[in-house]
């Protein structure tokens, strides 16, 4: 038997037809969005720590 993975292929058209549509997003203007966590609360930069020579 072969596996087959289950979605709807409508929705996945939809998805699909949207993000082709979707005007592209300069890379500056992406960066500059804060980053989220799942849950929607802001994601802390990773702080680097320095080191005295």
């Amino acid at each position: 038997m072969e596996d087959e993975t289950l979605y709807d292929k409508d929705k996945f058209e939809k998805v699909l037809r949207r993000m082709i549509e979707m005007k592209p997003i300069p890379f500056k203007d992406a960066v500059a969005k804060p980053k989220l966590k799942k849950d929607g609360t802001l994601r802390k930069p990773n702080s680097v720590q320095k080191m005295d020579k």
